[in-house]
């Protein structure tokens, strides 16, 4: 028996709908200056804060080892 294909939701995504965050947390970044999180682990962060599924009781912690200083940082990225 053939049946259609169809869109269907992702069940992950089911139990977000509530609007509820998590416990507080604090997410540490190793090689913060690099590639791998300009591009990717920044932004997806950032779309978490902004669709409200992170805490207000969040934190980043970034760890590199090219030495700048905070500013230097978020020009950086």
């Amino acid at each position: 028996m053939v049946s259609e294909s169809t869109a269907t939701e992702n069940p992950l995504r089911e139990s977000m709908r509530f609007e509820r965050a998590g416990r507080p947390c604090v997410v540490i970044i190793f090689g913060a200056s690099g590639d791998l999180a300009k591009r990717k682990l920044l932004p997806a962060l950032y779309r978490l804060v902004q669709q409200r599924i992170l805490p207000a009781e969040f934190a980043i912690v970034g760890l590199s080892r090219t030495p700048m200083s905070h500013d230097e940082y978020r020009d950086r990225m």
